[in-house]
């Protein structure tokens, strides 16, 4: 029999037995605040010892290697890409071969409802405390 304290404002207490090979679990909660844990045997003897294993497998999986099977056309196409790409580097060039935008030209937001019939932009007025202000003063009353 083992017991674990777990000491601090709120105290936690916890005891397990060891099975026929001396194995033995504690359930820990899983928060990030560090804690002193004391493990102690429920009677004390000079000759046993406590060792923790850790949680992740001893076992490690197989590897298996391939042969490659790349032709010879490879490395020299790897050395072009490399040299094209210092030589953008240094020279600051991109290839772009997309379409671009300008980039002050901001697209048009595609509207899930549609194109509404009136538009209030907010940042025209000055700010006001609720909401229930926003729509008696700010939108216009269709007659």
């Amino acid at each position: 029999m083992l017991y674990l304290s777990v000491p601090g404002k709120v105290a936690t207490f916890q005891y397990a037995r060891t099975d026929s090979t001396g194995y033995f679990s504690f359930l820990l909660p899983a928060d990030y605040s560090r804690k002193n844990l004391i493990i102690q045997p429920a009677i004390p003897d000079d000759n046993s010892t406590i060792q923790i294993e850790s949680s992740f497998s001893r076992i490690l999986p197989g590897s298996v290697s391939y042969i490659d099977s790349v032709n010879k056309e490879f490395p020299h196409l790897v050395s072009n890409l490399g040299a094209s790409y210092q030589v953008n580097k240094i020279y600051g060039t991109i290839l772009r071969r997309e379409n671009h935008t300008a980039d002050n030209q901001i697209p048009d937001p595609v509207r899930f409802y549609g194109k509404p019939e009136q538009e209030v932009i907010m940042d025209d007025f000055i700010r006001l405390p609720v909401m229930q202000e926003v729509f008696f003063e700010l939108i216009p009353v269709q007659g």
